[in-house]
């Protein structure tokens, strides 16, 4: 029994020695690499990637963040009277609030339609300039079809989750007094519903008995500046955990994600209708979807939006199949929409909201 024990608490510090020499070198790789520390939850990740990248003072990382401002309610919008690129390759502007391209909109809506369209870096248009944006084709195309003056606002916000699209239509949308909200939602953003902090700090609803609660409101950037998260003793946990945790998620189609979108959804389509306005949703699908035949699991997730919007009659137009079939001749994607691929996402919408009457 001594003997026993004794191998026994050999091989508990063998363990312990080479356990502490193994965090010390992984902390001293990820310190000489300049990553992040690992974290389970996705909002810690996501908030030590911006503490090691504001800290550090990585500028070339920094310049992607200089076109947008601190928002108190939507964490971040694009700045006011911008002029700049992505670096160098496409040129863009916003307006006097902050609306992507040049052209000035009053709040007062005159005669015609007018549609806000708002979503994330695909409605913003990242790598195209301001007249290559799906909003912006939209505009020319329900014009020249209806032959009438049409509006198309691009309240796009690149980085954005529905629950920021959601504030930012209530904060800044409803002020244009739209006929349409048309709502971009690029499936992998049901993600970014369940953070608190992405790109920076973000509102986050959850859902409850009544609807949805916001239990999460962005502080300034200053606050996080000031006060900086403490990196985890240990490591090696975590790393682990964040090797198996999406392959959890994917098991489950990301029904706990898709839950919470879908409440936010229903919450927008209320909205909507308590002030007069018609809401459509477009599903943007994934460059994996649309180039290849290989099931991933956001087509399960496609599946269930698809589902949950014709039993809540929320409208929806899916853009997987026409994109599928247009990219074995066509280049639609590089990373975001090309301009090809905003071309035929217009083409598609203005297709679709004349056919079932929306306009």
């Amino acid at each position: 029994m001594e003997e026993l024990s004794k191998k026994l608490l050999l091989l508990l510090a063998t363990f312990m020695i080479f356990y502490g020499m193994s965090e010390f070198f992984v902390h001293d790789y990820y310190k000489t690499k300049r990553l992040p520390a690992p974290a389970l939850d996705e909002s810690v990740f996501n908030r030590m990637k911006w503490d090691d990248k504001h800290f550090n003072g990585d500028q070339e990382r920094i310049s992607a963040e200089a076109s947008d401002e601190y928002d108190p309610i939507v964490g971040w919008r694009s700045k006011q009277n911008f002029s700049g690129s992505w670096f160098g390759k496409t040129f863009y502007t916003t307006n006097s609030h902050g609306v992507r391209g040049k052209k000035e909109y009053d709040y007062e809506k005159g005669k015609g339609l007018r549609i806000v369209a708002i979503g994330d870096s695909f409605t913003f248009g990242e790598n195209v300039n301001d007249n290559e944006t799906y909003p912006f084709v939209l505009e020319d195309l329900l014009g020249k079809n209806l032959k009438k003056n049409v509006e198309v606002i691009n309240l796009g916000i690149h980085g954005s989750a529905t629950d920021q699209d959601f504030l930012y239509l209530q904060e800044e949308g409803i002020r244009y007094h739209p006929d349409l909200v048309v709502y971009g939602l690029f499936l992998p953003d049901i993600h970014r519903n369940a953070m608190n902090f992405r790109d920076a700090a973000k509102p986050r609803f959850k859902r409850v008995k009544e609807g949805l609660e916001l239990e999460s409101v962005p502080a300034s950037p200053l606050f996080y500046l000031k006060n900086p998260l403490e990196k985890p003793l240990f490591f090696i946990p975590r790393i682990i955990g964040r090797m198996l945790l999406p392959w959890y998620e994917k098991l489950t189609f990301y029904k706990k994600d898709v839950t919470l979108t879908e409440g936010i959804l229903m919450a927008m389509r209320e909205f909507t209708e308590k002030n007069g306005i018609k809401f459509v949703v477009v599903l943007m699908p994934t460059q994996q979807s649309v180039e290849t035949e290989k099931f991933n699991s956001y087509d399960k997730v496609q599946e269930e939006l698809l589902r949950f919007g014709q039993e809540q009659k929320i409208k929806m137009i899916d853009l997987e199949q026409k994109m599928r079939e247009l990219s074995k001749k066509e280049v639609l994607y590089d990373e975001h929409w090309t301009v090809l691929g905003n071309e035929r996402a217009a083409e598609e919408l203005t297709k679709f909201l004349i056919e079932e009457r929306v306009v």
